[in-house]
């Protein structure tokens, strides 16, 4: 299993893909909340999908990844 401690903070420039997130957006608002998130990572689509207003959960491995989701200070 790969561990991402030593890049965590850099995940998102690597990873910065945003082509799907309307595509999860429309498939949110057809099933509605609450929302999980399995591999939520540093939260590319937890974030916009709180910040649309729905209750969302995210779980993840690993805890660097999260610990850089959780200072973006979005309640999700």
């Amino acid at each position: 299993m790969v561990e991402y401690v030593d890049f965590a903070e850099y995940y998102d420039f690597d990873h910065a893909i945003t082509l799907d997130v309307e595509f999860y957006l429309d498939f949110a608002r057809q099933c509605g909340s609450p929302i999980l998130e399995l591999a939520c990572g540093t939260g590319r689509l937890v974030v916009p999908l709180a910040e649309a207003g729905f209750e969302v959960y995210g779980i993840d491995l690993s805890e660097n990844m999260l610990a850089v989701r959780h200072r973006r200070n979005i309640g999700a």
